[in-house]
């Protein structure tokens, strides 16, 4: 299974997860599109499941749309997630997130600070990760 589409909702993130055979072939509508606030969420008929985890209020998750800098333009879309030339999210772990106050996604996520998530990766692998930086595994459910 890999991760197709995330959601963010403060703390909490809505891994969507697909089988390894949509690697290429899934999408949503308008993934093509500019700014990321355009792009809808991935097809349904491409989700074998979700699992919610989360994070402390010591942790932060950035994301792109919540980018100060971008001033609302952000100069991605999912198809971009996808090609994996950019993380759709970066988490920062507490000793980063309390120091860096205006913490933003442009400035991390092109550094190996914090863990960025990838459209694309091992389900298994990335849920381990996100565990052993702090995340608790709040809902797993499987759609098909």
């Amino acid at each position: 299974m890999i991760l197709i589409d995330i959601e963010l909702r403060g703390n909490v993130a809505r891994l969507y997860y697909g089988p390894n055979s949509v690697k290429s072939s899934y999408h949503g509508d308008d993934w093509d599109d500019r700014p990321l606030n355009n792009c809808g969420m991935v097809y349904d008929e491409y989700v074998s499941g979700v699992i919610d985890i989360g994070f402390d209020m010591d942790h932060r998750i950035l994301d792109p749309e919540q980018d100060w800098r971008y001033n609302g333009d952000v100069p991605y879309c999912k198809n971009d997630f996808k090609a994996r030339t950019a993380p759709c999210a970066v988490l920062l772990p507490p000793e980063i997130a309390e120091s860096d106050w205006d913490a933003c996604y442009s400035r991390y996520m092109g550094t190996e600070k914090g863990v960025r998530i990838y459209y694309g990766e091992d389900m298994d692998v990335l849920v381990q990760n996100l565990e052993r930086h702090g995340g608790v595994v709040l809902k797993k459910s499987r759609r098909k």
